[in-house]
Formats: structure tokens, sequence, C-alpha cells
């Protein structure tokens, strides 16, 4: 008797074992359930999900689903995966080098295993595995971004009335799981907690920034940029003003200053990139004539300066605190080079809780994993970037400009934050850049793989 197994593809299951059944692909949809239908029922139930708790568990749960119903041999022998995979693979070697000189105990050195400092770069590669080989560019996967930005304006609408009324600094309600977690674990107190906002203060005034269903605001702001570059595609005009609501609504009521930096610039690149030849040749000719006459006149640096004087003095107490953490953190650095520490620091005072080793990815990456893992994530990029224009050159289409755009988004979050905790919290957003990434032509994988290792 002939078996299959539910995490095959569909299309790949031969005709004979099939017609031995005697079922057609048809019934086998009825049975397994098409991808995008445990998408559209993981996002119709966040708002349940992350009140109970159940968000964090129910998003790997979808990862690895997803990513069991791909055959195996597609994704280990794709350069693109698996250069994300090393990332991790590295990381946790330089974890358990620590731990052997450290008194921590076994329980620690699993957690350091488990959290997102190593796994992150896992959750990368398998949800552009799972993007790239089920190619989710369907209208129901743009839908489910709509339905994602309908949340985040009603729940942000939610946020904004309860600081109006409570005029509480921040919310940290406990899940039901949380209640079951330990507290001093920092995966309790990010993803098991139900936080509506926090407190910022913008040029002097006290104003709620966003958080909802993310860890913290900054992550919930490149969710905005990812479903402002999806929901474009809505074939309803209703949808699609919700979906570019809510996701301009993300994107402003975090007030992340790389949030809106990145947004523009991704836009700017995109609108671009639609120009005819001669537009974008005459664009770039324009803007490096006045970019010339700026720096000729003495003008370039002040106008510079003066930006960039804007933008710390926004939040400058946030300035501040990063500016500390990122001068101890080099210094840190340069007494583990090689292999980094392992895991994040301790925080640098009682006064500003900003641990060692966060608020920026390479900074992150260089103090837990030392030189030896940021080379391995710059191949990473290298190797998606190139694939990326790749794809754009054989195929330029707007679907797959969309999710270029968005992967540069994320490159600008490096400078700002440890971009591996965004990945599990973004599994929508990473499956649309995994369709940017998929072959032109059901034919051309291998040509894909060869390009890759060249």
């Amino acid at each position: 008797m002939h078996e299959f197994k539910s995490q095959m593809v569909i299309a790949e299951i031969p005709d004979e074992i099939l017609a031995h059944h005697r079922l057609n692909r048809d019934d086998l949809e009825v049975v397994l359930g098409r991808p995008e239908t445990y998408i559209r029922w993981f996002i119709l139930s966040i708002p349940v999900l992350w009140l109970t708790g159940a968000l964090l568990p129910a998003a790997m749960i979808l990862l690895f689903w997803l990513l069991g119903r791909i055959p195996a041999r597609k994704y280990l022998t794709d350069w693109l995966v698996l250069s994300w995979w090393l990332v991790s693979v590295v990381q946790a070697v330089s974890v358990f080098f620590n731990w052997i000189d450290s008194p921590e105990s076994l329980g620690f050195l699993v957690r350091q295993l488990l959290s997102f400092t190593t796994t992150g770069w896992f959750v990368m590669g398998a949800a552009l595995a799972i993007g790239k080989y089920s190619r989710f560019d369907s209208k129901e996967i743009v839908r489910d971004a709509s339905i994602l930005a309908l949340y985040i304006i009603i729940f942000g609408i939610i946020a904004i009335l309860l600081y109006i009324i409570t005029r509480q600094p921040t919310t940290f309600i406990a899940t039901p799981v949380g209640y079951i977690l330990p507290k001093d674990l920092s995966l309790t107190k990010f993803f098991f907690t139900i936080r509506f906002y926090s407190i910022e203060h913008l040029f002097g005034t006290e104003l709620p920034r966003l958080a909802l269903f993310y860890p913290w605001p900054l992550i919930l702001s490149f969710t905005g940029i990812g479903l402002l570059f999806m929901t474009i595609f809505e074939h309803s005009k209703v949808w699609k003003y919700i979906g570019i609501t809510g996701a301009v609504f993300a994107i402003v009521g975090t007030m992340g200053r790389m949030g809106l930096i990145a947004s523009v610039l991704s836009l700017l690149i995109f609108f671009w990139a639609k120009l005819r030849p001669a537009a974008k040749w005459a664009t770039v000719i324009i803007c490096s004539t006045v970019l010339l006459f700026l720096l000729s006149a003495h003008l370039g640096s002040g106008v510079i300066d003066s930006t960039m004087e804007n933008i710390e003095k926004s939040r400058e107490g946030s300035s501040d605190a990063r500016r500390l953490g990122y001068e101890l953190t080099w210094v840190a650095i340069n007494q583990s080079p090689i292999i980094g520490y392992g895991w994040v620091g301790d925080l640098i005072s009682a006064e500003i809780p900003m641990p060692l080793g966060s608020h920026s990815t390479i900074l992150g990456i260089l103090y837990t994993g030392g030189a030896v893992t940021l080379a391995s994530f710059c191949l990473a990029v290298m190797i998606t970037l190139f694939s990326f224009l790749n794809k754009l050159a054989a195929r330029g289409d707007s679907k797959r400009l969309s999710a270029f755009c968005i992967f540069l988004a994320l490159l600008l979050f490096t400078t700002t934050e440890g971009i591996n905790y965004f990945f599990i919290s973004n599994l929508i957003i990473l499956f649309w850049l995994g369709m940017g990434l998929a072959p032109v032509t059901d034919h051309d994988e291998e040509a894909d793989r060869l390009f890759l290792l060249l």
C-alpha cells in the first residue's frame, strides 16, 4: 500500500498514488487544507491569542506546520535558506563556548539556545522558505494583511482611549500563560503580557506609543511598513483604504524615528523603480546636481547636521540612553571580538534599562556572537540581496519589488533594533518576502541555486 504524508506539497504527490487511493488533488486540499487557510485563521485569531498569551506558541506552530508541508529537499538545498540558518548555528556555538567558561546552569544554556538571539535567524530562514516555495502572493494573503491592519486600527484606538482615561504610564497586564511562566524571563515580559502602549516624550510632550500585539513599539512600526506594501495590492477599494490606513497608523502611532525614515525611503525606492528608464536617469541626475550644489556651497553638511540634531532632540532622553549603551557595548566588544559573550549583557543601570548588546543588530551580533557571527549574517544578507536583484532583473513585477523594498526597510532597522526579534511577530510579512524570492518559473530552481552558489 502506498502512503502519502501530509507534509508533502500536494502538487508533487505522484498521480499513481492518488489513483490507487481513488483521490484527486482537490480531495487532498480539503483533507490537508490550503496553506492560506491556516494563515487566515491565525490572523483572525490574533486578538484572542494575544489576550490569552497564546500568540507566540500559535506563531511557532504555524511556522513549523507550513514548513513541514514543503519537501525538505527543497529548503535543505537552498543556499538562501541555509545562509540564515547558519547565523543561528554560529550564534549557538558562541553561546555554548561562553557557557562553558561561566558558572551558569544547564537550564540557562537551554534558555539561551532557545532565545531569539539564537533562533531568530532560523525563523527568518524558515519563513522565507515557506513564502518562496508556497508563493504566497494570492488575494487571500493580501486580505489577511488588510484584516491585520483593521485590528491595528481598532486596538490602537482602544489604546489611545485607555491612556486618555487612565493616564497610566504603560500597560503591562499578564496573560493567563504569563501567570504560569517565571516573571524574571524577558520572554514573559515581552511575549506573554498585554501591552497596549508605553509612554514616550516627544519634543517634551508625553504621548502614548503603540505596541499592541508586538513585544515593543518599533516592531509594530516595521509591521506597518510591511502591511503598507502588501495592502496596496488589494482589489477591494474599501479594504485597500483600511489596509493603508492601518499601516500608516502603525508607523505613526509608534513614534519610531527609524520607522518613519524607513517607510519614506522604501516608498521612494518603490516609486522610483516604477518610473520609465528616462525618468529614472533624470531623477538621478537632478538629485546628484542638487547634492553637489549643496556640498560645494557648504550647505549640505549644515542641513544634515541640523536635521540630525532635530531628530535627536525629538526624543532626547532615548537618544542619550542609546548613545551611552552603544559606547559601553563597544568597550565590551573590544574585549571579546571573535566569539562575543554568547548572550545579551546586563542593564546599563537601574535608571537606564537598556542591556548591553541591544538596540542595534550589528552591535548586538558583535556583542553576543562576535565577528564570526557577524560575518555569517552579512553573508545571508548579501545572498538575499543578490537573489532579489536576480529575480527583479528576470521579472520585475510590482509584488516582487514591494517585497524587495520591505527587505531594504528591514535592513535600515538594523541600526536601531535587533531585527532577530522582529521575525516571529511578522510571519505574514516574511512570507511575502519569500514570495518575492520565488523562482520566476517552475523550471529555474536549479539555475537559481547555481546563481546563489556562484
